[in-house]
């Protein structure tokens, strides 16, 4: 959404984070290493994302119907 509305600009300040991964890794000189730990940073938050999500669910009862 981010950048959708805005490309980056002005300066590339509102980049995403998935952005500059890919920016990192195939623009300019190549930094394979920083791109990859940035790529598994992304997984690791996501999944404690899910796990935090999943234990807030469990302890509030989750959704009622």
């Amino acid at each position: 959404l981010i950048f959708g509305m805005t490309a980056g600009n002005p300066a590339r300040r509102t980049s995403v984070l998935a952005l500059y991964m890919y920016d990192t890794a195939f623009r300019g000189a190549p930094k394979y290493p920083l791109a990859n730990a940035i790529s598994t940073f992304m997984v690791a938050f996501s999944f404690l994302l899910i796990i935090i999500t999943k234990l807030v669910e469990k302890r509030f009862g989750g959704r009622e119907e």
